[in-house]
């Protein structure tokens, strides 16, 4: 361990026979893409564009969104209809 809490290991003695264990499963295709303004960069599918990337990842930040408003609104209504039964039983006992 490191101190941050992860853990890895490399299968492989060494470097170079990884790279070989690399080389022999064969090509793997990725795309990479810089993220100017942080100096880092992610890996993408290689069919996949920076278009079609960030496209996708809009759409399922929407999604889950969308997901999560409805959720709050089910819990919200939940609690209306209970407090509206309450109040009911309340006035009908008087």
């Amino acid at each position: 361990m490191d101190g941050s809490g992860y853990q890895w290991s490399a299968e492989g003695g060494s470097v170079r026979t990884l790279a070989e264990q690399l080389y022999d499963r064969g090509a793997v295709e990725r795309r990479v893409l810089l993220i100017s303004g942080e100096n880092t960069y992610i890996t993408i599918e290689a069919d996949e564009t920076a278009e079609s990337y960030t496209t996708n990842r809009k759409i399922t930040c929407l999604v889950i969104s969308t997901l999560s408003v409805l959720y709050l609104f089910g819990w919200i209504v939940a609690a209306l209809l209970r407090r509206a039964k309450r109040l009911a039983a309340e006035q009908t006992e008087f």
